[in-house]
């Protein structure tokens, strides 16, 4: 009796998704993803299949974000009341945006606000203006270091 030919993972077609989207989530930021799926699993076991591709979907939205800034992201959205879901992309996006680029009680961002104060004085100094770093601090720059 002949079997029929044995397929090697190599030799087994790749799904649609993993063939048209490279691996690139830092494993550094899957382990925080996956961590905060812990606190927030599905009570049924048929919801598991959804939840992680859920999971695996957030962990590829947030892979930008560099890992200590999406830790504290993590870590301010589980302290908000009321936060019984995993969170979405867009929400852990906004509050890493709040972390990395801070603003006034206004809403207004730092380096904005005083840029402002800079344009609006006018004995003020034309030859410098306010930067904002990856980090979120703001420095002053001359004007001609951006020529």
């Amino acid at each position: 009796m002949a079997s029929a030919p044995q397929q090697t993972p190599s030799s087994q077609p790749m799904s649609e998704h993993a063939s048209t989207k490279p691996q690139k989530v830092p494993a550094a930021v899957r382990k925080l993803i996956l961590e905060l799926a812990l606190r927030f699993r599905p009570l049924g076991q048929a919801d598991q299949a959804t939840y992680q591709a859920k999971v695996a979907f957030l962990a590829d939205d947030c892979a930008d974000i560099p890992p200590d800034i999406l830790a504290r992201a993590i870590e301010r959205y589980v302290k908000i009341p009321g936060n019984n879901f995993l969170p979405k992309a867009a929400q852990l996006i906004e509050i890493a945006r709040s972390i990395v680029a801070p603003v006034t009680p206004s809403g207004m961002r730092l380096v904005d606000q005083y840029n402002g104060q800079l344009a609006a004085n006018p004995r003020g100094r034309r030859d410098i203006i306010w930067k904002e770093r990856a980090d979120g601090s703001v420095y002053l720059d001359t004007l001609d270091a951006m020529l």
